[in-house]
């Protein structure tokens, strides 16, 4: 069973929240809904949630159309 203090859940925390500051530093992109999802639902649940939206988020048009991607490995 996972629990929120398992260390792996804690790191995927820290993940999710380095993609929100790599879209800030990067690309200039202050996806403000993407942090206050983190804050309210954690990581595990947010990438849940965006998984599986009933339409297009601005925050995959927005890094796109400044030629990034979330998915991109770090410089």
């Amino acid at each position: 069973m996972v629990t929120p203090q398992d260390p792996l859940i804690s790191a995927f925390d820290e993940e999710m929240l380095n993609i929100y500051r790599r879209a800030l530093s990067e690309a200039h992109y202050n996806a403000a809904r993407f942090l206050s999802m983190l804050h309210e639902h954690r990581g595990l649940a947010t990438a849940r949630l965006l998984i599986h939206p009933s339409s297009v988020s601005e925050g995959y048009t927005a890094p796109w159309e400044r030629k990034r991607s979330i998915l991109q490995s770090k410089p």
